[in-house]
């Protein structure tokens, strides 16, 4: 090829010489600029991708069944768990608890409450506590000690005995009452509870322990054994002093309804 380009013209030899330069530096110049955009970064070569793995996906948005869908509002929007005993344990007076007329509950499911609903049953065959056996009692809450304690107290303000043995039920959820005695609600030795509960109902099975002071309100003793009885006529439960002494205007009952209760859907 050079010996034919040596037979052309001069004009046609400087201008196929031109032109072969120019298309050599076109070439290197592009070559250049490719190498110069990768080392760069803005243009990157094509690589093989790996098969992604099952694990590979755990932050990948997977689709919801409908049937987890509605699941999951019917669990956001469902009432809270309704709580029925939350604790039964066993308080035994000691010098420790002791102080005057009572002994003084230490548990996680009352300290610190005014609202907590308590039950409480003498256990005197565990105590051998005969001495105050003699003595009703109830429960009251302390709002000055140690940040708000119940204690179980001898309605007759005599010294808590060492030794003394109670169960203690604390309940929480529907089936509970606090009741006071007031003057449109006590004839004689009786109180009437109006309760939705209760009303109507012979076969409730009710449970009651005199609460001094209900959400840390009130201060009215009832020195009596009390009871419970259906008024049919009035198709209402009444808790009753058993001596037949009057019911003080003020007393107060923690009312348990433990059995008889017609379920409802």
């Amino acid at each position: 090829m050079t010996q034919r380009l040596r037979n052309r013209s001069l004009p046609l030899r400087i201008l196929v010489c031109a032109v072969a330069a120019a298309l050599a530096f076109a070439l290197a110049a592009g070559v250049g600029a490719m190498a110069a955009l990768i080392l760069q970064g803005d243009l990157s070569l094509p690589s093989r991708e790996e098969p992604r793995q099952l694990g590979d996906q755990e932050n990948v948005p997977q689709p919801q069944h409908k049937q987890q869908k509605d699941a999951a509002v019917h669990n956001e929007n469902a009432a809270p768990e309704v709580r029925a005993t939350e604790a039964v344990f066993v308080q035994r007076a000691t010098p420790q608890n002791i102080l005057l007329n009572s002994t003084y509950l230490d548990h996680p499911s009352t300290n610190g409450d005014p609202n907590a609903f308590i039950l409480v049953k003498r256990l005197s065959e565990l105590g051998g506590d005969a001495e105050n056996s003699a003595h009703e009692i109830g429960v009251w809450y302390d709002a000055r000690r140690r940040g708000g304690r119940w204690a179980i107290f001898n309605q007759h303000a005599a010294p808590m005995a060492v030794g003394a043995t109670f169960e203690v039920v604390v309940m929480g959820g529907p089936n509970t009452i606090v009741h006071r005695a007031a003057p449109q609600n006590t004839v004689g030795n009786s109180t009437y509870v109006d309760d939705p509960l209760t009303n109507g109902n012979p076969d409730a099975v009710l449970a009651a322990t005199q609460n001094w002071n209900p959400g840390g309100l009130g201060n009215t003793y009832n020195d009596h054994p009390v009871g419970v009885r259906y008024d049919a006529d009035e198709k209402t439960w009444v808790i009753f002093n058993r001596d037949r002494e009057l019911m003080p205007v003020g007393a107060a009952f923690n009312v348990a309804v433990v059995g008889g209760v017609a379920e409802t859907e």
